[in-house]
């Protein structure tokens, strides 16, 4: 088990993840930091724990938004695949049509 120091509004805190992992972590880190950053900077003086709540809520709803633009993006998608594979089968019972015997 591997241990990664993140920096969140000037205090260090350790934490524990598997081996390997490190990067993604120091990453997140980072990523949380910085929403704090942002919110201490806008809200002024506010506890920690509120802060990285609120920065984590807030990571949490853009994932969330995400999420839903991706599905979104992929019915369509869906849409034209069985469009497509409706246009195949036809083509294929038609071919098949013409070398079947008379």
């Amino acid at each position: 088990m591997a241990q990664v120091a993140i920096t969140i509004n000037g205090k260090e805190y350790s934490l524990a993840c598997d081996d390997g992992q490190e990067e993604r972590i120091r990453a997140a880190g980072a990523l949380l930091s910085a929403g704090v950053g942002a919110l201490s900077s806008q809200m002024g003086r506010v506890n920690d724990l509120n802060l990285v709540i609120m920065a984590s809520v807030m990571l949490a709803d853009d994932l969330i938004q995400e999420q839903s633009a991706r599905q979104e993006a992929t019915a369509p998608d869906l849409e034209e695949l069985a469009v497509a594979l409706e246009y195949l089968a036809d083509k294929v019972e038609t071919v098949a049509s013409r070398l079947a015997p008379a």
